[in-house]
């Protein structure tokens, strides 16, 4: 009789292991089970999401107009609890270089250093974030997949073909990687997903990104970029936000979340360069003009994206506008580039204040000042109460004395 027994728990342990590795991770595992791999990348490219950019011209980091601050010594003046340091584009390029570009296009170092399964760039429209994304795709020659809410949602779509496109997204990355998969508006996959039946929403898409983002390994040269222009959303569920952008690998948990700022004044001012050298006019020659300053319009255009500056070039340095100029000697003023100027995107003090407030939560900043600020509080209440205690201490020797 026991020997039966014994013959009976190896079954059951057969039996729940070959469930084990019969399970599906998911929906979309079951419905794409019996598609080849040829048919899962066909499928794909239908959707528009396996996106050849190879066809583009490639993007190199140098490409990225940014500097850094040169006169930071005018910072060591200022009190660090009371004024929050800005970065500026040179450190946004450098975040995507060191925790885009490196481990992505060498698996050596990849597989020696903590695996960064996704990173974040927010920061308002036209600041860069797209063009530093394929930055990182160009220079590290990976596929590129465009996973974001507006390229995969669609009035037809179910929950079951929603997790076959995210399944099929991770599994033909990691077959063709390097491989980067693109998600813009990704706060809106962490805002709570409707519950009427039949409505398909970003938000439903948020299981489904955690668990397969959540199996990149070292062995897999997969990374998720998302971009958000509006992070401080309030209907974000800010925890699962932060985690799915924050390693807690490492002892140290460190944010990979980087803030693609506004351009300084430095910044405006080569960026200003740039794109009028690029319409084919040398700054040299606009300044000849009496009625066209750099300086005036590097000053006013403050508030203004990259995006912004090169969409005000493009609507001034026309064609037509060029034949004037060499035809009737119709010089370029500063007039011409503020009016058009004013037509594109500004941003305004407030959301710069809240993409400040978010950048503090985000890096422990907020924390961190709060510590510091109730530790000054209690050694100066502390201190009071020691030197009080000092005093009785010597009131009463002096009593004894006399």
């Amino acid at each position: 009789m026991p020997k039966s027994k014994k013959k009976k728990n190896t079954k059951k342990k057969s039996k729940t292991k070959s469930k084990a590795k019969n399970k599906k991770c998911c929906d979309g595992q079951k419905l794409s089970e019996n598609m080849d791999m040829r048919a899962k990348i066909s499928y794909l490219v239908d959707l528009g999401i396996l996106q050849d950019i190879d066809r583009c011209e490639p993007i190199e980091f140098d490409e990225f107009i940014g500097d850094i601050n040169y006169i930071g010594s005018v910072q060591d003046n200022i009190n660090p609890l009371e004024h929050q340091p800005e970065p500026t584009l040179a450190h946004s390029r450098q975040f995507c270089i060191e925790f885009g570009a490196l481990p992505l296009g060498c698996s050596l170092l990849r597989s020696k250093m903590t695996v960064i399964p996704a990173i974040l760039l927010y920061g308002p429209s036209g600041s860069g974030k797209s063009f530093l994304s394929q930055c990182i795709a160009h220079s590290t020659s990976s596929r590129w997949f465009d996973l974001s809410p507006q390229n995969v949602l669609n009035s037809e779509l179910t929950t079951k073909e929603l997790s076959k496109i995210i399944h099929l997204t991770f599994e033909i990355a990691e077959y063709l990687q390097p491989s980067i998969i693109y998600i813009d508006e990704i706060e809106k996959i962490f805002i709570a997903s409707s519950k009427k039946k039949g409505i398909i929403d970003a938000g439903k898409m948020k299981k489904e990104l955690i668990g397969h983002s959540g199996k990149i390994n070292a062995n897999k040269r997969v990374l998720v970029v998302g971009n958000s222009a509006c992070p401080y959303n309030d209907n974000v569920d800010f925890a699962d936000f932060k985690s799915f952008f924050h390693d807690s690998t490492s002892g140290d948990p460190m944010s990979l979340m980087c803030y693609v700022p506004y351009p300084n004044y430095l910044n405006r001012q080569r960026l200003w360069t740039h794109f009028i050298d690029e319409k084919g006019v040398h700054i040299e020659e606009l300044n000849k003009s009496k009625n066209f300053e750099l300086s005036v319009l590097t000053l006013l255009s403050e508030g203004y994206t990259a995006g912004s500056i090169r969409e005000c070039v493009e609507m001034v340095l026309t064609e037509r506008r060029f034949e004037k100029y060499n035809r009737l000697q119709q010089a370029f003023s500063t007039k011409e580039f503020l009016k058009a100027l004013s037509k594109t995107a500004y941003t305004y003090k407030d959301d710069q204040m809240l993409f400040r407030q978010f950048t503090a939560a985000v890096s422990g900043r907020t924390k961190a000042i709060a510590k510091i600020k109730a530790k000054e509080a209690a050694e100066a209440s502390g201190g009071g109460d020691d030197g009080g205690d000092k005093k009785k201490k010597k009131g009463k020797k002096g009593k004894k004395g006399n």
